[in-house]
């Protein structure tokens, strides 16, 4: 059986692409020359661990590599991390694919799931999916949700997410592949499917626009009562939560 996967490398401590690769090349160490890997963005980590592995991989020109590849040429195609969005007239040339999404969707679809998990108070989870014509809603093989104690933040998100995907992966790879687990359809939901736009025009919360000045008003009562003795107090989902800021300047960036 032959496999193409797409990778990339990422900004956390799991290495997610990396680890996977590990796992995937150990587990078809016999059959390792039906792998081929691209890596999208030239991680030196992947290229070198690929290298020494003897896999035969390409790290440039892919979106002209995949648009000249015969159907069949590869019987499974696995996304591991890598940005691409695939036309229908790429996927149809695989007869399996798969993709690893670090949100439980149908919730947070698309790009940086993470922070809009917890904007908007989605459920957190991971899943592996099928890729179709629509970003991130093909059929799911298998999803896991992930518990944390309020109050998390993205980072948080971000951080188990990316482990969990990994241990979602090695746990249910086998059976993925021998056909033991029955695709099933995401449930409907209409939520947003997000753009890495969403994330730049959410980054910066103008307080000197009047639309905002609640907000603003909101962020000086926290400032007001944080001493060591004493916090603004939250009740939120029937706790209490004490409150603080870490307001840092950004002198890398002016306001034009």
């Amino acid at each position: 059986m032959s496999y193409l996967i797409l990778c990339a490398g990422d900004r956390s401590k799991h290495n997610v692409a990396l680890n996977i690769l590990k796992y995937f090349i150990q587990e078809h160490k016999r059959d390792k020359k039906n792998i081929f890997v691209c890596v999208s963005d030239n991680d030196k980590d992947i290229c070198n661990f690929l290298k020494k592995k003897k896999i035969n991989f390409i790290n440039k020109d892919i979106k002209n590599f995949l648009y000249d590849l015969k159907p069949n040429n590869y019987k499974w195609l696995l996304n591991i991390w890598c940005p691409i969005i695939y036309k229908f007239e790429i996927l149809k040339k695989f007869k399996n694919n798969l993709n690893i999404h670090p949100s439980y969707l149908p919730y947070a679809k698309g790009k940086d799931p993470y922070v809009w998990s917890v904007n908007n108070n989605y459920p957190l989870g991971v899943t592996i999916h099928e890729m179709n014509e629509k970003i991130d809603s093909g059929k799911y093989f298998i999803q896991k949700k992930i518990n944390l104690d309020f109050p998390y933040t993205g980072g948080d998100v971000f951080n188990h997410s990316l482990k969990e995907c990994i241990e979602l992966f090695k746990n249910n790879w086998k059976k993925i592949r021998e056909n033991k687990i029955k695709k099933k359809n995401l449930k409907k939901n209409k939520t947003k499917t997000f753009k890495r736009l969403d994330l730049i025009n959410n980054n910066l919360l103008d307080l000197d626009k009047k639309n905002n000045l609640t907000v603003k008003k909101f962020i000086y009562k926290i400032l007001s009562q944080d001493f060591e003795f004493n916090k603004l107090q939250l009740k939120i989902n029937n706790y209490i939560y004490d409150v603080s800021l870490n307001l840092k300047k950004n002198n890398k960036k002016k306001w034009k």
